[in-house]
């Protein structure tokens, strides 16, 4: 859809911001588009000579998503590919449930990962440290807010792993890169409003499915709902080497929040599954970076 040869830099040029790869998000209106780029938001004057390309992606979105935009299907979420080497996770919000006309919001999905495990930190002690528990094959649970860093810290730790290391990555979305040629991906296709038509599978039951198919680590996108209770068991039952995210302030509540949407409330009696939780913050304009890595797990918070 888009070539090389057309990415010199323009300055309301909304083709030059797909190509360039140190944009991360773009969010797309009728009349003007916003992108984030090191650490920082900034808005374009104009989209009226982009008006086709939005267009474009608007009805790549939808399509993607099998759903017709309109009254009774105001969202829609799909990975859509905008040409070589460039696609971008999609989520479209249009009227009545957004006061715009259309909101596009894309998310830059990178086959490599183009991150070092130091890039996160703020000393290399600590990086050593979180290296040593992840390929000792120990759980790691990576918390903060959208927008930290957590799936590009993921995807750091994924590239440290040997060949002939087996890992299912199950996703709603797919974002993270397969380390090797013997792991895999299982993708969720989730049915959240009844939109769309045909079979749905949520985390939960694909948490299920990568059991049975003898993976040496499970590695969960993002842990938000009843997924979390299936990980639990899980790890109960002897699969080492989990590593999900989940939103959450602090690596304290974390924990709690895992084991909330787990089923388990403050009376109940409850395992300690986590090795490492790991709490990310954006420290502009130093970038993304970890605050707090918590590896002292073996009493539950109170």
């Amino acid at each position: 859809m888009i070539s090389r040869e057309e990415s010199s830099p323009k300055i309301n040029n909304l083709e030059a911001y797909i190509l360039d790869q140190a944009v991360e998000d773009i969010v797309i209106r009728p009349d003007h588009f916003f992108y984030f780029k090191n650490s920082t938001w900034s808005e374009s004057h104009s989209l009226n000579r982009d008006e086709g390309l939005s267009m474009k992606i608007l009805r790549l979105s939808e399509e993607a998503a099998q759903i017709n935009l309109g009254m009774t299907q105001p969202c829609a979420d799909s990975v859509i590919r905008l040409g070589t080497d460039l696609e971008f996770r999609s989520h479209v919000v249009v009227a009545p449930m957004s006061q715009q006309v259309f909101e596009i919001t894309l998310r830059r999905i990178r086959k490599k990962c183009s991150f070092r495990i130091e890039d996160f930190f703020f000393n290399s002690r600590d990086a050593e440290l979180l290296k040593e528990k992840f390929l000792k094959s120990e759980s790691i649970l990576v918390a903060g807010a959208t927008g930290c860093g957590k799936s590009s810290l993921i995807s750091a730790l994924l590239q440290l792993l040997p060949e002939n290391e087996r890992v299912l990555i199950l996703e709603d979305t797919p974002e993270l890169p397969l380390p090797n040629g013997i792991s895999t991906k299982l993708v969720a296709r989730t049915n959240h409003y009844k939109l769309r038509l045909g079979a749905e599978w949520n985390l939960e039951q694909i948490v299920v499915e990568a059991l049975r198919m003898r993976p040496s680590r499970i590695v969960l996108g993002e842990c938000r709902s009843g997924e979390a209770k299936a990980v639990y068991q899980a790890q109960q039952t002897g699969h080492r080497g989990v590593l999900t995210s989940i939103h959450a302030g602090s690596a304290t509540e974390a924990l709690q929040r895992f084991y909330e949407l787990a089923g388990f409330d403050d009376n109940t009696n409850k395992h300690q599954v986590w090795d490492c939780v790991v709490f990310m913050e954006n420290h502009a304009p130093n970038g993304r970076k970890v605050k707090q890595l918590l590896t002292e797990l073996k009493c539950l918070p109170s």
